[in-house]
């Protein structure tokens, strides 16, 4: 399978339909419309291969496939959110050089109490 002929957003869409094995629910928290997610839910059945849900007289369960998945999704949407959000920015900890410039009054002005609101912080 060529990963460029997958609609990637369909994972997530997945991901909440196995977590809450409910259609309107899941389309409720990823704020889309129900009809949108059904549609979804039938093009991952498609392209897995697999009902994923089941219905069962209790509602929806997962099916074999689906209960194998959701680890590796869980694990695969996260790491992709971090490569995307990348590290936290920690003032206290970075150890980065930050350079001030702009006229000198304005500079003499400003730099003082801010230096001294750093060293406090710091």
């Amino acid at each position: 399978m060529n990963l460029r002929t997958i609609d990637l957003n369909l994972l997530v869409v997945l991901q909440q339909l196995l977590e809450e094995r409910h259609v309107s629910r899941a389309a409720e928290q990823l704020c889309m419309s129900q009809p949108a997610v059904s549609r979804a839910l039938q093009r991952l059945r498609e392209m897995l291969d697999d009902p994923l849900l089941v219905r069962t007289s209790h509602g929806y369960d997962l099916s074999a496939r689906a209960t194998s998945l959701l680890p590796q999704l869980n694990q695969l949407l996260g790491d992709a959110e971090r490569l995307i959000t990348g590290p936290a920015f920690e003032p206290a900890n970075s150890t980065q050089t930050v350079r001030f410039y702009g006229p000198d009054p304005e500079i003499s002005w400003f730099l003082p109490p801010l230096f001294e609101r750093m060293r406090q912080l710091a």
